[in-house]
């Protein structure tokens, strides 16, 4: 019963990330072409997204499991975690 959370922009790379905790990733969607692309899995249900001022990794807030995962955005993939 879990929705779609967040949604954030990020106008370097031409996407929109959205949290989606039913399936513990983020839905990337390409503004150029219009569709969704490879999503990126994440930690156990994250809820919140925050860009690092250099606008390369991607803080994903998990409720699930307490937890950040960091995501690179060139990568597209998890480069660490925080846990609490």
């Amino acid at each position: 019963n879990e929705g779609l959370k967040e949604l954030l922009l990020d106008e370097a790379r031409g996407r929109f990330y959205i949290s989606n905790p039913a399936y513990n990733r983020i839905e990337v969607f390409d503004t150029r072409r219009q569709r969704f692309i490879e999503p990126m899995e994440t930690g156990q249900l994250p809820r919140s997204m925050a860009m690092s001022l250099d606008k390369s990794l991607l803080y994903v807030g998990n409720t699930g499991g307490e937890s950040i995962t960091i995501l690179d955005l060139d990568l597209r993939r998890e480069v660490g975690t925080v846990e609490f």
